[in-house]
């Protein structure tokens, strides 16, 4: 589930109820003869401008990009469907006819994830896989698992992550 939309939606939440509570009355009169009314800010204005405070915090996380608020590096837009014919590839073993029929029997995730591996050059963390946004961490490490049990890459630890690389990378860096 996506976090973005649901900082929104609480932010305008938060903010609507904040304006409630800073625009109630400060108080209601006594009723009884002689007494001043009661002046200053009420408990229902504090509360108020609080919860506008909050509202506009969470706003701002909604809004901010989620790379920045990590410190993490934002990666590069990679446009979402090339066809095969005009990605460029790097000089591989297999024929380029090869590839093509390889890569048009997978199925439309293991195809894209494969083709924007193969377009980085064949060898990525599998944390900067996750950070291209394309699929959730559960999705990439599913389609990464289909992608290794048909033998077209392997995953090497890594520290803390996968190193992913395609299979037919090894065979160039062996030449």
């Amino acid at each position: 589930m996506k976090l973005r939309p649901i900082l929104l939606v609480a932010a305008v939440l938060v903010i609507a109820f904040g304006m409630v509570g800073v625009l109630l009355p400060p108080g209601i009169p006594s009723a009884q003869e002689g007494e001043q009314p009661t002046t200053g800010i009420s408990p229902a204005t504090i509360a108020g401008i609080l919860a506008v405070l909050i509202g506009l915090a969470l706003l701002i996380l909604g809004l901010l990009n989620p790379a920045s608020v990590r410190g993490t590096a934002k990666v590069p837009e990679v446009p979402q469907s090339m066809p095969i014919s005009q990605a460029p590839s790097p000089p591989s073993p297999m024929s380029s006819d090869t590839e093509a029929a390889l890569v048009r029997l997978l199925d439309d995730n293991e195809r894209l994830l494969y083709v924007r591996l193969r377009d980085a050059g064949g060898v990525a963390l599998q944390r900067d896989i996750v950070a291209w946004r394309t699929f959730s961490p559960a999705k990439v490490s599913r389609i990464l698992d289909r992608l290794e049990a048909k033998g077209l890459l392997v995953r090497e630890r890594h520290g803390a992550t996968n190193r992913v690389r395609l299979v037919r990378q090894a065979l160039i860096s062996q030449k």
